[in-house]
C-alpha cells in the first residue's frame, strides 16, 4: 500500500468526523482535562500538569504530576523529593517551589546528597523525568581548608563552603559536576557518592543565551534554603494532539498534524 493511499484514507477518515456533529477543538481539550486547584487560593493545575487523581491522559509524563496535601499543593520533584508549590507562571513555564525537606532537616544538603544518584547512572536512573527541568548538577567537594578561587570561571563554578557540612578541618564546597576538578586545589576531594541537580536561576538565564548562567547563581539559591524558581523546558506545540485516548478526536489542526507525522515516519509501501 502507497503511502499516497494511506493519506487519502486518512483524510477520508479525518473529513467524515468533521462533518459529524462536533469536532474537537482547544475548548474540548480542556473540557476533557479541566483545571483544579488544591485550595482557593492555591495555583491552578492544568496542561502540562495534572491533578494526580485527574485522568492519567491529561499530562505528558509522570513527573508533570501534581498532588494535594491538606490545602497545599505537591510536586514530587525526582531529587529534592516532596516540594510544596506556592505557585504557576504557565506563559512562562515556570514554577516556585520550595522543598520539604528545607523545613524538617537543620541540614538540607546533608539528606539531599544522601539520596543523590551516582553521577555515571544519572540519566537512566531519572526513571520517567529526563530533561523536563531546566537543571545543572552539582556535586560536594570536601577541602582540609578554605581557599579563594583563582579566577572569575572558577568562582563562577563553586559556591560555599557550606557553614552546615563544615567544621575546622573540612569545607565542604558545591561545585558544577560538569567542569573539571582540577579548577580545585589538589588537596580536596568528591565527598559524594552522586549528583543533585539544581534549578536554573532563570533570572539570568536570559543573559547567557549560549548556555546556562553561572552555576554559583544558581548554587547560592539551594544555600539560602529559600524558594525555588523552577523552569520547564518549552513543549511541542502539537504535543496535546498526541495526548493518549483524544488523540485522532482533537480537532483538524491536529489530524493533519497526525497525519503529516504518520506519513513522514512509517514507509506503507509493499
Amino acid at each position: 500500500m502507497s503511502k499516497f493511499l494511506v493519506a487519502a484514507v486518512l483524510l477520508s477518515l479525518i473529513n467524515h468526523g468533521a462533518d459529524l456533529a462536533t469536532a474537537w477543538d482547544d475548548k474540548d481539550f480542556f473540557r476533557y482535562c479541566p483545571a483544579s486547584k488544591c485550595s482557593k487560593h492555591g495555583p491552578e493545575i492544568r496542561f502540562p500538569f495534572r491533578l494526580k487523581s485527574s485522568n492519567t491522559s491529561c499530562s505528558m509524563t509522570p513527573c508533570m504530576e501534581l498532588a494535594c496535601s491538606d490545602q497545599d499543593t505537591i510536586l514530587v520533584h525526582p531529587s529534592l523529593g516532596r516540594c510544596k508549590v506556592t505557585a504557576i507562571d504557565y506563559p512562562n513555564r515556570h514554577m516556585y517551589i520550595t522543598p520539604l525537606v528545607f523545613y524538617s532537616s537543620p541540614c538540607p544538603l546533608k539528606k539531599l546528597f544522601s539520596r543523590s544518584i551516582p553521577i555515571d547512572a544519572y540519566a537512566e536512573n531519572q526513571g520517567p523525568c529526563p530533561d523536563i527541568f531546566l537543571e545543572q548538577n552539582m556535586t560536594l567537594v570536601c577541602c582540609p581548608r578554605e581557599f579563594t578561587p583563582s579566577s572569575i570561571d572558577v568562582a563562577d563554578s563553586i559556591a560555599g563552603p557550606v557553614s552546615c557540612l563544615s567544621n575546622a578541618t573540612n569545607f565542604s564546597y558545591l561545585v558544577d559536576s560538569s567542569g573539571p576538578i582540577s579548577i580545585l586545589p589538589s588537596d580536596c576531594k568528591v565527598c559524594s557518592d552522586g549528583v543533585v541537580p539544581i534549578a536554573f536561576n532563570s533570572d539570568l538565564r536570559s543573559m547567557y543565551d549560549d548556555g546556562p548562567p553561572p552555576f554559583k547563581s544558581s548554587a547560592e539559591r539551594i544555600l539560602s534554603f529559600a524558594e525555588i524558581k523552577l523552569e520547564w523546558r518549552e513543549m511541542d506545540e502539537n504535543i496535546p494532539c498526541l495526548v493518549p485516548m483524544i488523540y485522532l478526536q482533537f480537532s483538524i489542526s491536529c489530524s493533519a498534524f497526525i497525519l503529516t507525522d504518520v506519513v513522514e515516519k512509517h514507509d506503507y509501501s509493499i
